[in-house]
This record gives structure tokens, C-alpha cells and sequence, in this order.
């Protein structure tokens, strides 16, 4: 264990679990190695830092602050400044961000409003809208579909839905309703298959048929996030009372 005081704050866990980025009260972004029990790097960042992301093979972070609509890219290993990626506007008052699973795209989140971004060239994808706030958001591994989760109107009935949108031109492909709100989203290594959290439930989505592929019904009352094993054949569900579980996924 490590003790970081009253005020330390977690922002994230870097994908090989090596990793801890935390916050005091000051502004710095600290890392710190769980193996060597050491500090590594200690990153200034102007501002509240209202989050912190790993990229997906761990190389960089990203954060950004109360300070600006700004996210920062730094080198996890030298703590160097990669880039600053700006643009995204939105009237929402608050805005999060997180790095699509191609690693080639963060998405800009402001209440109902989703925007991808290519990290390397600044440039902005679609703008989309949603009716409701979005709770949960995935990137396909090939970064062409974008899957978000939130309430919207289908046959007249406001309802949680799943919204499969074309991430080049923010065209809407599918929509998949249910009775119980969305938790999470992940896409399957191969990007063949999505899986959500709903309650007590999580529930497959075929993407070349663009229909549903089954569900499993666990006995938490909440699945709070879904990941599926680099091999695709196992997913991984944690849900409320501190339940984890190991789901093997049929072929």
C-alpha cells in the first residue's frame, strides 16, 4: 500500500497495471510505480486537473483542467509535452474526454454532445447529439463505428438506448432500446461484437448484422463496466457490492 494523504485523488491505472497517475492538492499530475513503490514522474499542469486518462498501450496521459477547453498529451515515461489538442465548444459547462481503444482518437463528452477527435492531426470529427445526458461511450478498435449509450425517443417512448453512429460522418446505423439504463460500452478486440452493462444484465450486439447477439444475467444488482480479454474470447464484468466477473464468450 501506499499512502498519498487525506486529499490524494485517483485519476487512473495505466493498462499494464504498473501505473498509478494521482493528484494532491496541487495541480501536479504524479505517477507513481506500484513495483518499485516510487514516485516516476511529477507533471505540471496549469489549473484544477479535472482528469486523467492513459492512452491504450500506456505511453502517454492525457489530462485536462478547469483552466480551458484543453486536453494535454505528456509522455508517461520522460513526462515531456507531447501536444495540446483544443477546439471542441460546447455551452455545457463541464466536458470529460477519453481516448478511443484504436488509440488514434480521443472523444470530447459534454452532457449530450460527443465529438471525436484524431490526436495526431487536431482535426474534429462529427459533431453528435444526443437528446439526454451520455453514460457511456465506445470507440471501435478500427475507430469507424462510435457506440454511445443514453435516453432517447423511439416510437414516441423516451427509453435508454444504444446508438451505433458512422464515426467519419456521425450517420446513425443502429439503435438498440431497453427497459434499464446503459452503464457501459466495449467493443471486442476484432470489433465484431459490443457489449453493454445494464443493470443487472450485459447484453451482446452483432456489428455486421447490426442486431442483438444474446445476453447474460448476472446476480449483481448493477454491472458498472465491461472489458473484454486482448484475445476477445473472455470478458471481464465488475458490477456493485465489489463483484467481479469472468465471462467466457462463446465463439
Amino acid at each position: 500500500s501506499y499512502d498519498v494523504g487525506e486529499d490524494g485523488m485517483l485519476y487512473d491505472v495505466s493498462p499494464d497495471g504498473n501505473l498509478l497517475a494521482y493528484a494532491l492538492e496541487e495541480p501536479d499530475i504524479i505517477l507513481f510505480d506500484v513495483l518499485t513503490q516510487q514516485e516516476t514522474q511529477r507533471i505540471a499542469q496549469p489549473g484544477y486537473t479535472q482528469q486523467v486518462a492513459f492512452s491504450p498501450d500506456g505511453k502517454n496521459i492525457g489530462a485536462n483542467s478547469n483552466q480551458e477547453w484543453m486536453v494535454t498529451l505528456w509522455d508517461a515515461a520522460s513526462g515531456e509535452e507531447i501536444k495540446r489538442l483544443t477546439g471542441f465548444e460546447t455551452a455545457a459547462p463541464i466536458y470529460s474526454f477519453k481516448f478511443g481503444s484504436d488509440g488514434k482518437t480521443i472523444l470530447w463528452i459534454a452532457r449530450g454532445t460527443i465529438q471525436p477527435m484524431d490526436i495526431e492531426s487536431g482535426t474534429l470529427g462529427p459533431e453528435i447529439n444526443h437528446e439526454d445526458f451520455i453514460s457511456c461511450s465506445a470507440l471501435s478498435p478500427d475507430g469507424n463505428l462510435l457506440a454511445t449509450g443514453a435516453v432517447g425517443t423511439v416510437e414516441d417512448e423516451f427509453m435508454p438506448i444504444v446508438s451505433i453512429w458512422d464515426a467519419h460522418s456521425g450517420e446513425r446505423l443502429a439503435v438498440f432500446p431497453n427497459a434499464d439504463y446503459y452503464s457501459s460500452l466495449n467493443f471486442s478486440p476484432d470489433g465484431s461484437l459490443l457489449a453493454a452493462g445494464s443493470m443487472n444484465s450485459i447484453l451482446f450486439f452483432d456489428m455486421s448484422s447490426m442486431q442483438p447477439a444474446g445476453d447474460i444475467q448476472s446476480e449483481v444488482e448493477s454491472v458498472n463496466d465491461v472489458q473484454f480479454s486482448p484475445d476477445g474470447s473472455q470478458l471481464l464484468s465488475a458490477g456493485t457490492l465489489g463483484i467481479v466477473q469472468l465471462w467466457q464468450i462463446a465463439k
